[in-house]
Order: structure tokens, then C-alpha cells, then sequence
């Protein structure tokens, strides 16, 4: 059901049919057992209740209707929308989008706040940021390259998917990426 309604909400555009999706998805916590429910306290993100929440979160931004994100903050997750264009398997238009993008990254950090990045495959762009991210914190980047390489490498979809970031070119804006840009 977790994976379905990722799947569902990634392929949705507009609006409206993700106002209709969150609904859905409200249903199907509303139908859930307490057990299952009572897994918000767990640290582990991961957990299928927790990625459920957060699904429902991340499509209630989507939907762009306060009421929904509201609705999604008080059943204790606070996501708040952030979107930054990226042409599918392209680089940023220019240096100042991705320290703009990795900034709001680090302040989040800052916070204590979650993160979550979101693209078509979560490989390429997502890929990208996280790299330039890595390079922005220190490491070099080859260093960062590999060490995306090493996470996802574990992912299932590295099968299927086998670089991170996904293009040459991408990979290339991540081993030159300016850390003082």
C-alpha cells in the first residue's frame, strides 16, 4: 500500500487529483489498526507507518491546499513544499539555484528538521544535490561521488538504475561543484 500510493503520487500532476489522492490516503490511515498507528513515536524513518505519513505529507505540499498540509502537520509530520525545477536528467541552470537548494538543505539541518528530496527516479537530480550537499560539507568531490556510489549501491533500484547521479553530466557538476559558490 506504502509503495502503491509513492508510486501513484509520483506519476500525479495536478493539483486536484493529488487533493483526491490525499484523500485516499486519509482513508487508509483512518482504516489502519491502533498498533500500527501508535509507530510515529519509532526513530526509524523508515518504518511503513512513518513512510505512509510522510507519503501523505509530501502529496498534501503537492496538492498546494493549506488545509491539507495543516491536516498532515497535526497527524505529526510538519512538511512544508519547496520546489526548485530541474530539467529530467539535466543540471541546475546555474550555481546560485543549487547553493540556493543546498542552503535550504543545510538550514533545515540546522533546525533539526528532516530533509526529503524528490525527483522522478530519485537518482539523477536528487543524486546531484545530494553530492553537491556532500561537497558543500567538506568532502571533495570524487570522495563524494563514491560515497553516493557506497549508499546506493544497497537500494534496490541500482539494479535497474546503475549510477548515481544518473547522467555523465550530472556527475561532472557534482566532481566540480564550488563549494563557495
Amino acid at each position: 500500500v506504502v509503495n502503491g500510493a509513492a508510486a501513484l503520487a509520483n506519476n500525479l500532476k495536478q493539483p486536484s487529483m493529488l487533493a483526491q489522492l490525499y484523500g485516499l490516503l486519509r482513508e487508509v490511515c483512518t482504516a489502519v489498526s491502533p498498533q500500527v498507528s501508535q509507530e510515529t513515536s519509532s526513530p526509524d524513518p523508515t518504518r511503513p507507518w512513518r513512510v505512509l505519513l510522510l507519503n501523505q505529507a509530501i502529496v498534501a505540499t503537492r496538492s498546494h491546499q493549506p488545509v491539507l498540509m495543516e491536516e498532515a502537520r497535526l497527524l505529526g509530520v510538519n512538511a512544508v513544499y519547496s520546489n526548485h525545477p530541474v530539467r529530467r536528467h539535466g543540471i541546475p541552470r546555474s550555481p546560485v539555484q543549487t547553493a540556493a537548494i543546498i542552503r535550504e538543505i543545510a538550514e533545515a539541518a540546522g533546525e533539526g528538521v528532516t530533509t526529503y528530496l524528490h525527483g522522478a527516479s530519485g537518482v539523477g537530480r536528487v543524486g546531484l544535490v545530494v553530492g553537491c550537499y556532500l561537497v558543500q560539507s567538506g568532502l571533495p568531490g570524487d570522495r563524494a561521488l563514491r560515497k553516493l556510489a557506497i549508499l546506493y549501491s544497497a537500494m534496490e533500484k541500482s539494479a535497474w538504475v546503475p549510477q548515481i547521479p544518473e547522467t555523465d553530466q550530472q556527475v561532472e557538476y557534482v566532481r566540480n561543484w564550488n563549494a563557495d559558490a
